[in-house]
């Protein structure tokens, strides 16, 4: 036989631009493109995703009852149109490899790596959709994400699903702990308007104890352009900042552009081209 047969168990909801009609699941060729960007050669092989069970249209959610980062229905009112959400599907992968049997070996190898590493849908690189083989343990997976993107003696961080009530609750907890890590949060009392708690960012905080203290890059913006305030997060690390500036959260990830709401003076708000270097040596 040519042919692999394998089932697949879904791990976090994905969000699909068709998932208004039946029969809407993960698309071959999006498995197919992450599988062809490993490969050396083009390789012939074809994917078909078999869809056990089908999810109920009530079971289908806007994406932020889970707490997913997806903004792209903003102002739309035609509720066809708006992306859903869906989970606890049943999936089976069929992939043909036109009796070849070492490409068959290659993609059965792969496969692991692929799942592990590439999420599917929209807004994929927020967690959502993601998939992986069934039967496979947490471990397999782990020991996938420190072989590719661990250095030696890492550790890999997860949320165990069955410490929660629900999926919106776990990723409820990941941007909460992403957010203390980067920016710092503030948490307002449900039940006290004025009461609230602050918490500087982990990463500043970080930079400011090295041996040779690094102020982030907010400082120095504020500081030049007289712009954005300083939030009661970061007032117990102010006095600890000094002139060694650099853009330390780039390191969590940035987008192309930071918008900063004017100050007294600048009537406009300014809006950041953010360049990163594009190989080491640029640093």
């Amino acid at each position: 036989m040519f042919t692999l047969t394998i089932p697949l168990k879904q791990h976090t909801p994905i969000i699909h631009f068709q998932s208004h009609q039946k029969g809407a699941t993960l698309r071959a060729t999006e498995i197919k493109s992450a599988l062809n960007k490993i490969f050396t050669t083009k390789k012939k092989y074809q994917i078909k995703v078999e869809l056990k069970n089908d999810v109920l249209s009530s079971d289908k959610r806007d994406p932020k009852e889970n707490n997913l980062l997806y903004f792209g229905d903003t102002g739309q009112e035609d509720e066809k149109k708006k992306k859903k959400t869906f989970e606890g599907q049943e999936i089976c992968l069929h992939i043909n490899a036109y009796f070849d049997e070492d490409l068959k070996k290659e993609i059965s190898k792969a496969l692991p790596d692929v799942l592990a590493l590439t999420n599917f849908g929209t807004r994929s690189n927020k967690g959502t959709g993601c998939y992986f083989i069934e039967g496979k343990s947490i471990t397999d997976f782990e020991n996938i994400l420190k072989k590719e993107i661990c250095s030696k003696g890492s550790k890999v961080y997860y949320w165990d699903y069955n410490d929660y009530k629900n999926i919106g609750e776990v990723f409820l907890s990941i941007k909460y702990f992403y957010s203390l890590l980067k920016s710092g949060i503030t948490i307002k009392s449900t039940a006290y308007r004025d009461v609230r708690t602050d918490y500087p960012s982990l990463l500043c905080k970080y930079f400011l104890n090295l041996t040779k203290p690094v102020t982030w890059e907010r400082e120095k913006i504020k500081r030049e352009w007289r712009i954005g305030h300083i939030t009661r997060a970061e007032q117990p690390l102010h006095t600890q900042f000094n002139d060694n500036y650099k853009f330390i959260r780039a390191l969590f990830g940035t987008g192309d552009t930071q918008r900063w709401i004017h100050g007294i003076g600048i009537p406009d708000d300014i809006n950041i081209i953010v360049g990163l270097p594009k190989t080491p040596e640029e640093f």
